[in-house]
């Protein structure tokens, strides 16, 4: 059976911008199996 995944929390405290890059930390429920995870996200800025 498909979980999907819902509900995102950032958690800022640990969310850091630097000159060429923004690191996303957040907390996200999934529904099968029913449990939460902490998932990153590096993501490259460009100018």
């Amino acid at each position: 059976m498909f979980g999907g995944d819902y509900g995102p929390y950032m958690l800022e405290r640990f969310t850091t911008v630097d000159a060429a890059t923004l690191d996303l930390q957040y907390l996200l429920s999934t529904w099968n199996p029913y449990t939460v995870v902490r998932m990153r996200t590096v993501l490259r800025i460009r100018r």
